[in-house]
């Protein structure tokens, strides 16, 4: 399971990089293309941080390698590379936007403006018996709140989240990408 929150801003040209990868598209959009960079990465380093991390790099060189007027136009190689994803045992939150904070100059940004930085994303352990600091019954990702009250903490940017059941419980663990 995939599922990414942000832009990334040269897709075609870090599809080039994708290598046997490259097969395994059936769209053409940005999020498809930011998977399976994030497939390729993780079956050669094991890891999704180390994953992450690569495909980070991997985005950067094919910035630096496009031609000036492209960086122009876009302005930047990505807005936020916030994801989760899961293999079924394991569930990863990633919360990556570089300090990337949107203009306010939208009326309906003006009028939503958030108490918190508008990319940061959030989770909240489930309520229920049991609820220690790493034995909830259950885990909410979400990038904002789904209601105004509740425990939420901040995924703060540069930040990973990795949770997993066990003895019927939910632990989990958050730490810098850096």
């Amino acid at each position: 399971m995939f599922a990414h929150n942000g832009t990334l801003k040269l897709p075609a040209e870090v599809l080039g990089t994708l290598g046997k990868y490259r097969k395994m598209m059936k769209g053409n959009n940005d999020s498809e293309v930011f998977f399976w960079l994030l497939m390729s990465k993780l079956e050669k380093t094991g890891s999704v941080k180390r994953a992450l991390q690569s495909s980070g790099k991997t985005i950067l060189n094919v910035w630096d390698e496009a031609p000036e007027e492209k960086k122009r136009e876009v302005k930047l190689p990505y807005v936020s590379l916030n994801f989760l994803l899961s293999d079924g045992e394991r569930l990863y939150a990633v919360c990556k936007y570089d300090g990337y904070k949107p203009k306010y100059r939208d009326n309906w940004l003006i009028a939503v403006k958030p108490a918190r930085p508008l990319m940061e994303m959030c989770y909240r352990l489930e309520k229920g018996a049991g609820r220690e600091a790493q034995g909830a019954r259950g885990l909410v990702v979400a990038s904002e709140r789904t209601e105004p009250d509740g425990e939420w903490v901040p995924l703060k940017d540069g930040s990973i989240l990795e949770a997993r059941l066990s003895g019927g419980k939910v632990r989990h663990e958050v730490e810098r990408l850096d």
